[in-house]
């Protein structure tokens, strides 16, 4: 063999070797059901958290799949949805109690091997161009990689707590 060609095998397996494993694994389940002669539709969405880490992860309004880690955050933290960003209700403390709002304030933090469900109701149509729309939506850093770009830590975050969401989708953002 000549050695252009055993150059090229070698490059090529180890870049099959060195790509990274996704960390968080996507799967779907549909089905539906009748009140009086109106089908209900649901999707869920289950995400898990493959990895050994605790990551934290949101849904932005912009299609983020090649966005940057830094990108993603400032995306959705720092910049300005009216008068204020998301970095700024947070650090004037004004999210207490308050509740999540899916693509605005919205924030999941998932330990090493936890799930999560998000259960979209609606149109049979909506149902599957959301589940891409989640996929491309969808943004997800370490914890830790988070408070450090942010400079801040956990008691500014508010943190939704239940396993899982239920969305009515009648349009997406």
């Amino acid at each position: 063999m000549n050695a252009s060609v055993l150059l090229c095998l070698f490059f090529l397996q180890t870049a099959t070797h060195c790509q990274a494993q996704p960390v968080f694994r996507f799967s779907f389940d549909e089905y539906s059901y009748f009140v009086g002669n109106q089908p209900i539709y649901i999707c869920e969405i289950i995400i898990e958290n493959t990895a050994d880490s605790e990551y934290v992860f949101w849904l932005d309004t912009a299609n983020i799949s090649g966005y940057s880690n830094k990108d993603m955050i400032n995306s959705y933290f720092r910049q300005r949805k009216g008068d204020f960003s998301f970095y700024d209700l947070m650090t004037e403390n004004l999210l207490n109690n308050k509740p999540s709002i899916l693509f605005g304030t919205f924030l999941k933090k998932m330990g090493k091997r936890e799930r999560f469900v998000i259960r979209v109701i609606g149109h049979k149509s909506l149902i599957n161009v959301c589940k891409y729309f989640i996929r491309d939506h969808f943004a997800a850093v370490k914890k830790e990689e988070l408070f450090q770009y942010l400079k801040l830590t956990d008691v500014f975050f508010p943190w939704y707590d239940k396993q899982s969401i239920d969305i009515k989708v009648e349009f997406l953002p």
